[in-house]
């Protein structure tokens, strides 16, 4: 099955974005003189891997930021509720337990 219009035009800006990073590896053949390729590749396989761990690091500090402050702030599952699209909560007037960090703290103070 081919690819939607939609599909088609994503690949043509990751193509463009690749191009601007100077990420365009299946070109390297056709854009870079031989003597440079070995240096460009350990480049862009860089750049590659940092924008992935990057990525990765963000997300991870974003789960935790998340668990300190169900920690900390006692999030209500009204508060969860509301993040998820629900109109009302699942335990009205009780604090959450699924989403707070009691479990991964079970001591007064977590660890730092």
């Amino acid at each position: 099955m081919g690819l939607t219009g939609h599909q088609r035009r994503l690949l043509k800006e990751i193509e463009q974005v690749a191009d601007i990073a100077k990420l365009d590896y299946p070109q390297i053949e056709k854009a870079y003189a031989p003597e440079a390729r070995t240096t460009i590749l350990l480049l862009m396989k860089d750049k590659i891997v940092r924008g992935d761990v990057i990525v990765k690091c963000t997300l991870i500090e974003e789960f935790l930021t998340d668990i300190i402050c169900d920690y900390y702030f006692k999030r209500r599952a009204c508060d969860q509720s509301a993040a998820e699209g629900r109109s009302q909560c699942h335990r009205p007037n009780q604090r959450c337990q699924e989403r707070s960090g009691a479990q991964l703290f079970p001591t007064a103070t977590p660890p730092l």
